[in-house]
């Protein structure tokens, strides 16, 4: 989009204006969901949250999301990272993670069979995660060629 005239090409502003619509809407929604992410994880309440501490992880997040925008260069680096920790962690280790507190989980009560597979099942994930996190920083360091 970069390469194209917005004043003098219709479609390319029309383009531009949906981008800047859907970053717009966008953007509080998947902060939102960070925000209530984060409170949970620290073991705030969000309804007794007082509000100064409500406003600076609100702006550490924008601050964040600011500074990632500006600083890295490459889409695809951002992609390489989402794409080796969510689908590591989707397809492998949240699979395995379920079975395991699902109940009734022991040697036991699921056979050896099962329980190896299920652990192989999560170390394989951590493995895709490390293995796919530490290719995307070797591409983005020394660049594809």
């Amino acid at each position: 989009m970069l390469m194209y005239d917005p004043i003098r090409e219709p479609a390319m502003m029309i383009a531009y204006l949906g981008v800047l619509v859907k970053l717009c809407s966008s953007f509080p929604l998947l902060t939102m969901a960070s925000r209530n992410a984060i409170y949970y994880i620290v073991g705030w309440d969000v309804d007794t949250l007082p509000f100064w501490k409500h406003c600076i992880v609100v702006v550490s997040l924008a601050v964040c999301s600011l500074l990632c925008g500006l600083f890295i260069p490459n889409i695809n680096t951002v992609f390489g990272f989402v794409g080796a920790i969510c689908g590591g962690t989707l397809a492998f280790l949240f699979p395995a993670v379920f079975m395991m507190y699902g109940g009734n989980w022991s040697l036991k009560s699921v056979g050896f069979g099962h329980y190896v597979l299920t652990y192989t099942l999560m170390m394989t994930g951590v493995v895709v995660i490390v293995f796919g996190t530490a290719s995307t920083i070797y591409g983005a360091v020394v660049g594809d060629k």
